[in-house]
């Protein structure tokens, strides 16, 4: 007796009789009665199968072989049981069509479901919460609350980072000698030892990839979530939040006419770009130097990858021009604290309240040596143009 089940034909011959009997006592507790079943919900045998008799076989069996079966549900999970060899294309198919049902696939519903999460409304309510408590304006109340958040949630990733960045970069300085005696001859033992060197050493300074990655991907959902808690405040029918103003009368649940938010939006990515590349020139400086003590070349990074991170802020300028206003003070508050943590990362006295052991790029005065740095590139650009 083969039956049809989740698109597909499933022989009952080849599945054990402690198999048969549950599958037939699922059946009879579903009470699957065949007029109340829908048209698309029924199946039909296969032309060429053909019912047996079977007198082991339970009456709920019987009953199955006149054309029966449970709900799409129902035969979904049936199906994965009973099929332990199911293709990859099936599984997939089957959580897209789970997706579909739960109307997140378009942007719209994707949206909705972000906003109606846990995490979201949690920052949405401690954003609220603020508001009625201190009774700010709604445009400092943003300040306010995104700063405290920045320091709670951000800060102590990009402490982590930083810590991350100093054991990498220490792994790499002391790799460099193994490397160069690698080098001088190159044998199957040296480059076994100095593979065994590199995973000792990554393990000794606590500068495994997967951190990296699991840090990067927490900082890219707190900016998703308390972006769109942000955005979810805006969106409710209250007058006293839709009438909200910033300073220069623009209505914070819309774009700034004035563009005064996204050209500085606009101005500190740039700046973040900018820390980012005094804090790698500083970084390569004390690895040349390393590489030249160990005979080894030195090859820095060329500059259109600076260029390409400087130039993928044009097209954000656009997104900055479109979002609300209260978007934007949210992101001008995270950057700009973004900024001062990474600089602030570079006084080696901080570093050392903060047990980051010492590095090529700290310094005494990183704020002034910031701003020789940007001066020193403005330097460069005219020297090029000219």
């Amino acid at each position: 007796m083969e039956c049809h089940i989740s698109r597909g034909f499933l022989s009952l011959r080849q599945l054990s009789r402690k198999a048969v009997h549950d599958h037939c006592n699922r059946l009879q507790d579903g009470r699957v009665v065949f007029g109340c079943l829908q048209a698309v919900e029924k199946r039909l045998y296969h032309k060429n199968s053909s019912p047996h008799s079977n007198s082991s076989l339970c009456p709920a069996a019987r009953l199955h072989s006149l054309n029966l079966l449970c709900s799409p549900a129902l035969s979904a999970s049936r199906s994965l049981a009973f099929r332990p060899r199911q293709t990859r294309g099936i599984v997939i198919s089957k959580i897209i069509d789970a997706f579909r049902n739960a109307e997140i696939t378009s942007v719209e519903g994707f949206s909705k479901f972000i906003i109606d999460s846990a995490p979201v409304s949690a920052i949405r309510h401690f954003y609220e919460l603020m508001e009625a408590t201190t009774g700010l304006p709604w445009a400092a109340n943003i300040v306010l609350c995104s700063f405290v958040l920045q320091l709670i949630l951000n800060v102590p990733a990009n402490v982590y980072m930083i810590k991350w960045s100093t054991g990498k970069e220490k792994q790499i300085g002391d790799l460099i000698a193994i490397k160069a005696s690698v080098m001088r001859s190159p044998s199957r033992d040296n480059i076994a030892m100095f593979a065994k060197a590199n995973t000792e050493l990554t393990r000794q300074y606590g500068c495994q990839t997967y951190k990296f990655v699991s840090t990067i991907a927490y900082q890219m959902l707190h900016v998703t979530i308390t972006s769109f808690a942000v955005r979810s405040i805006f969106l409710q029918p209250n007058p006293d939040i839709l009438n909200a103003v910033t300073p220069w009368g623009t209505l914070l649940a819309q774009a700034d006419p004035l563009l005064v938010l996204p050209l500085c939006n606009f101005v500190l990515s740039l700046l973040l770009v900018e820390v980012a590349a005094w804090k790698k020139s500083n970084s390569e400086e004390g690895l040349k130097m390393t590489l030249r003590r160990a005979n080894l070349p030195f090859k820095g990074e060329p500059l259109y990858l600076l260029n390409l991170r400087r130039g993928v802020n044009i097209p954000m300028l656009l997104i900055y021009g479109i979002v609300p206003s209260a978007l934007n003070i949210h992101w001008i508050v995270m950057m700009l604290a973004s900024i001062n943590t990474q600089i602030l990362m570079s006084h080696n006295k901080t570093r050392r309240a903060l047990g980051i052991a010492p590095c090529y790029f700290e310094t005494a005065t990183p704020y002034r040596d910031f701003l020789r740095h940007l001066r020193n590139d403005v330097i460069i650009f005219n020297k090029k143009k000219v």
